[in-house]
């Protein structure tokens, strides 16, 4: 009778022991899993979040290029018209603006 309870506790604790090793090689072999998709779905936030820094840059530079090309247009224009004025008006003008910058002279 002794031998038969030992025989069944021993039983008992070899399917126990069974069980408890398939449950952490199941454990193991999820964990292994979701992290595998975990590293992809970093990859793919990543390429993602670059993506859109890109598009953002693009999407900036842009209206900064429009007004750069305007800026530029404006100055042009303004330098074509000074071409087109006489030496000594083009003298007169600087001499309005020297006396401003000089020191001591009233503005």
């Amino acid at each position: 009778m002794e031998s038969d309870i030992l025989a069944k506790i021993i039983q008992a604790e070899r399917e126990i022991h069974t069980k408890i090793e398939t449950a952490r090689k199941t454990g193991e072999e999820l964990i292994h899993t979701l992290k595998e998709e975990l590293e992809e779905r970093i990859v793919q936030e990543e390429s993602l979040v670059r993506d859109q820094c890109k598009r953002s840059l693009e999407e900036a530079a842009l209206p900064a290029q429009q007004k750069a090309s305007t800026i530029l247009a404006a100055a042009t224009r303004k330098a074509e018209k000074f071409r087109e004025l006489d030496d000594e008006v083009l003298k007169q003008i600087i001499m309005k603006y020297i006396i401003r910058i000089l020191p001591g002279e009233s503005h």
